[in-house]
């Protein structure tokens, strides 16, 4: 089991550093200099790094191999001679896009529509000549990508509809950004510095990287004013990411399956990371003096710095987030295998967290058991003190559920879960004392099954 976890970190490390490099070299290809995807990379690693925690990797494949379509765009442009070889390495990713996510793919359609559009507009406003069959070919390539994602996710359809629908004025139950506000909002009582803070902690990084993406932009306009110039990538690249940003906006205001905000602006924010690169490096290179070149090497770096710390925090439960640290322990472990193994599937279970279905699949699969159905289980639905505050006995707390009798679980960090909090937020959390945890034992309507030293089992009779 070590040599495996030791294999796995190598895997990680060596994937990280690949495409670190890989930024760097469409760093370079985009602003044509040897160092030019510097910034570019060093500025990717947070990013890189918090949604790869997510563990959602066929998502984010695909949201990179849209930047390898582009990097393969730029080299066409630089070397037209090799646009037949560009087709077909871009009908291949395509289909791996196609495969690796659904909506990822509906992202790479509109940036080849956008292409296209933006090579119409150098041929017609522009009077440059673009090669003369790449809208066509561009075209064939985007139409053979939705055959294909057609025939592989017809049953996203309904679900593409409803967020269609619902971004053009329907109505959803929840969406995205009410689910934030209430994040954020949950810092009660609201003082107005604990409001800030958690916007801070929890929109951060997203916000730095779209403030330096909108201040590139307003660069490139303010130097297209003045000099009437302006680079074709900056363009093309700034483009991309009001399109996607755009799109990132209306899922985070309508209908999506998605509810982290790094997911949902995650075509955005992998533009956002290019045009951030670009802007301290184009600002680099317009300062001539050196001790001004030093300045500013510390602005960037305390910038980076200040990403890095709020990414690489946020990402784990800790009293840096108002949360306790949800690490599965021994005890935690055992009660587990305990139910997993002995308890009646027929009956729910009630439990404070969601830990017994993430650990049931891998308990089957290492015990080679043949009684692998899983629980019904009710989440997050203890009340404080056990309702001891408000009901005579823990049975009618729970007399609407539907069941007679059934499981519920407590451990030790229920305990300790409000310590993890600012003092000014306590009070409005759920609280579980020593006194609860002695009632319990002496109620009724509860029966002890299982217990070690930080987890219990009880049945309970619904009253």
């Amino acid at each position: 089991m070590t040599d495996l976890i030791i294999v796995t970190l190598l895997i990680s490390a060596i994937f990280m550093v690949l495409i670190m490099l890989y930024l760097y070299i469409l760093g370079n290809t985009i602003v044509g200099r040897k160092n030019g995807g510097l910034l570019i990379s060093i500025l990717s690693i947070p990013l890189i790094f918090s949604y790869v925690y997510y563990g959602f990797y066929p998502f984010f494949f695909a949201i990179v191999t849209i930047l390898l379509i582009l990097f393969l765009y730029q080299k066409t442009q630089l070397f037209p001679k090799n646009e037949n070889a560009f087709y077909i390495c871009v009908l291949f990713l395509s289909m791996f896009i196609v495969f690796c996510h659904p909506l990822v793919a509906i992202f790479l359609i509109i940036t080849f529509l956008l292409v296209i559009f933006y090579n119409l507009f150098k041929r017609f406003v522009i009077k440059l000549q673009p090669s003369k069959n790449f809208d066509l070919n561009i075209f064939t390539v985007i139409a053979i990508s939705f055959i294909f994602w057609f025939a592989l996710v017809r049953l996203y359809i309904h679900t593409l509809t409803d967020m269609i629908l619902t971004n053009l004025g329907g109505v959803d139950e929840r969406t995205i950004i009410n689910d934030q506000i209430d994040l954020v909002s949950s810092t009660h009582p609201a003082s107005i510095w604990l409001y800030i803070e958690g916007f801070i902690k929890i929109y951060g990084p997203i916000s730095i990287y779209l403030l330096l993406s909108i201040g590139f932009i307003v660069y490139i306009l303010t130097q297209y004013y003045n000099k009437k110039t302006i680079f074709e990538t900056d363009l093309f690249y700034s483009l991309l990411f009001c399109l996607a940003l755009s799109l990132g906006i209306s899922l985070f205001i309508g209908h999506s399956i998605y509810f982290e905000p790094v997911r949902v602006l995650m075509y955005s924010l992998i533009f956002s990371m290019i045009l951030s690169g670009l802007f301290l490096y184009r600002i680099w290179l317009s300062i001539n003096e050196t001790q001004h070149k030093k300045i500013f090497s510390i602005i960037v770096t305390l910038i980076t710095t200040i990403l890095y710390m709020l990414c690489f925090f946020n990402l784990y439960q800790s009293p840096w987030t108002n949360m306790p640290n949800t690490a599965f322990t021994y005890e935690d472990k055992y009660g587990n295998d305990w139910i997993l193994e002995y308890s009646n599937r027929e009956l729910p279970i009630i439990k404070d967290d969601s830990t017994i279905s993430k650990y049931s699949s891998y308990y089957f699969e290492s015990q080679n058991s043949r009684n692998s159905e899983k629980m019904n289980e009710y989440l997050m639905i203890i009340p404080s003190n056990f309702g001891y505050n408000q009901y005579r006995n823990l049975g009618d707390a729970f007399a609407t559920l539907p069941e007679d009798k059934f499981y519920m679980s407590t451990t030790e960090m229920m305990k300790i879960a409000p310590y993890a909090a600012r003092e000014e937020r306590r009070g409005w959390l759920d609280w579980f004392t020593d006194t609860d945890f002695i009632r319990l034992l002496n109620d009724p309507t509860v029966n002890s099954i299982y217990s070690n030293d930080e987890y219990s089992l009880f049945m309970v009779y619904r009253g």
